[in-house]
């Protein structure tokens, strides 16, 4: 809902579909004794929201926050992972003549509550990133993001999830209906350590086309 054409509310309801997958990331057509990460009802999420628009800039600030219990896996396990989810995100656009500005930041905290040892660890996530685009024909972009975590052994993949970096990107569009992308993303520290961080730094080279 939008009042006063400033101020925005939401409420969603998520569930898994009838879907799943097994402990390798395959599909399933219906969810099965292997499946992962399947929803235990509802997962509710909702947002708060105030804008201020004019002809020249738009500027938004809201909160967000999600709750979720989740079999870690087996739809038929008595225990669930839960998931606290709350954070505060903005964003501002602008005019520059023919060119034009955007920003973009969020935070979000997320407490997990681990049912195969009853740990609760949080992770922080902070992204901001800012574009300049010239005449709609290209854009630059460049972000950061940081990621810090409690010690734990049930992170994916590691037991310090801190990370940070940063990311550069450059976009041109010849024509409406092709774009060219390349992307730099630089880490700083990886998975809780600065040793051997730029290893995992990575390119990436997108071409877009609608026929």
């Amino acid at each position: 809902g939008m009042w006063d054409n400033q101020f925005y509310a939401e409420v969603t309801f998520y569930r898994s579909a009838h879907l799943g997958a097994d402990s390798a990331g395959n599909e399933q057509v219906a969810p099965t004794p292997n499946s992962v990460n399947t929803i235990e009802g509802v997962a509710p999420y909702w947002r708060l929201a105030w804008e201020n628009n004019t002809a020249e800039r738009s500027f938004m600030i809201g909160l967000i926050g999600m709750h979720a219990s989740i079999y870690p896996s087996g739809i038929g396990s008595v225990e669930h992972n839960r998931y606290n989810d709350i954070g505060i995100d903005t964003q501002y656009q602008g005019k520059l003549g023919d060119n034009s500005v955007s920003a973009h930041a969020s935070y979000i905290t997320e407490k997990r509550t681990y049912a195969v040892d009853g740990t609760t660890p949080k992770i922080k996530t902070l992204k901001a990133d800012g574009s300049y685009f010239w005449t709609n024909r290209m854009v630059g972009t460049l972000g950061y993001f940081n990621v810090t975590g409690d010690d734990n052994s049930n992170w994916e993949n590691t037991t310090k999830p801190d990370s940070d970096g940063w990311i550069a990107e450059f976009t041109y569009l010849p024509w409406q209906n092709t774009k060219f992308t390349a992307q730099y993303r630089m880490y700083g520290k990886f998975d809780g350590t600065t040793t051997d961080a730029s290893n995992n730094d990575t390119i990436y080279l997108n071409l877009w086309f609608v026929w």
